[in-house]
């Protein structure tokens, strides 16, 4: 019986030493920079579609699992952080920006929000829907 132990920890220890150099996933892996690789992602979010959202150092990028796709605004001469997304229960898409800028998908393109009482100065950190469909947010600082 004693060979037998032997033979059984010698093929054990020759299992474990083998699986140590096989790795528990494929190799590799994949970067990608929306629009060149100075970009920072700030903020990930996923849409009711499972869509990932990445908000950028320079906009708001759609990643379908392999490229970005940047979601135009209705002032594309404005380049801003986003630090802030959010889907609201009609589906639309909410953006927060570092310069205190809010904007919303109105007819599918990303809209910069004017209201007369002005923006905040400070980052927008977070978005929410309370039962009456108001949107809320929140600055970091103000």
């Amino acid at each position: 019986m004693q060979p037998k132990l032997y033979l059984h920890s010698s093929f054990f220890l020759l299992f474990l030493l083998f699986a140590a150099n096989v790795p528990a996933q494929p190799g590799g892996s994949k970067v990608f920079f929306p629009e060149g690789n100075n970009t920072k992602i700030y903020s990930l979010f996923k849409n009711n579609n499972g869509c990932l959202l990445a908000g950028c150092s320079n906009g708001l990028y759609n990643f379908n699992g392999t490229h970005f796709t940047k979601i135009e605004t209705n002032k594309p001469a404005i380049t801003d952080t986003v630090t802030a997304i959010f889907q609201d229960n009609k589906n639309e898409l909410w953006a927060g920006f570092k310069s205190g800028r809010i904007a919303a998908t109105i007819n599918g393109k990303l809209t910069y929000l004017d209201p007369e009482e002005g923006t905040p100065k400070k980052r927008i950190t977070a978005f929410i829907q309370d039962r009456l469909n108001n949107i809320w947010f929140s600055t970091r600082g103000e």
